[in-house]
């Protein structure tokens, strides 16, 4: 069987490290939403006047949605996942997860990861700069894009949820506990 974890959660809440530890300790790959939306966005000519490439991602998805519908992208996600055991990071829409769903079935577990706003603000600000938010107040406004309105929501309907508050080695003991509850070795 297939496993294809779908990771949802706000920016700087720890998808990136539980995708590292995953590929180093259980060699499981992974792609983000973002990336195969910027390929789709890119091939259909989508244009966004955008300061980084994190804001460009944000405008991105939305574009898509309503001008080709979430299944432009989707479909494409599913065909590189599909049979294999798979981390997708970083769904933004309640439509993207239940359309992957639709795609790939019962392989499908989504993993909510929770963080305090505080603590992800302070990890975020030493991104690199097209990921980075170096004031309060930039972080606060990429959160209100559309692109992160339905995070919260879809945050309630994951199968799983870890909390990442603390230290690296605590988040991954409960990456470890869920993974292995998980059949993952």
């Amino acid at each position: 069987m297939s496993l294809c974890l779908v990771l949802i959660g706000h920016s700087g809440c720890g998808k990136d490290t539980f995708v590292d530890y995953a590929l180093s300790k259980y060699n499981l790959p992974s792609i983000k939403y973002s990336t195969v939306i910027a390929e789709v966005a890119q091939e259909l000519g989508i244009k966004v006047d955008a300061p980084t490439l994190k804001i460009k991602q944000q405008l991105w998805g939305p574009i898509l949605r309503k001008q080709y519908g979430t299944i432009s992208y989707v479909k494409r996600m599913a065909e590189k996942v599909k049979g294999k055991n798979y981390i997708v990071n970083g769904s933004r829409a309640h439509e993207e997860i239940d359309l992957l769903q639709q795609e790939l079935g019962k392989d499908v577990v989504f993993i909510g990861i929770l963080a305090d706003f505080e603590v992800r603000f302070s990890r975020v600000q030493n991104r690199e700069a097209d990921f980075a938010f170096k004031t309060v107040e930039d972080f606060k406004t990429s959160e209100a894009r559309e692109s992160e309105s339905q995070i919260d929501g879809m945050l309630k309907k994951c199968d799983h949820t870890l909390t990442n508050n603390t230290s690296v080695e605590a988040f991954q003991k409960e990456l470890d506990e869920l993974l292995s509850k998980l059949g993952v070795k």
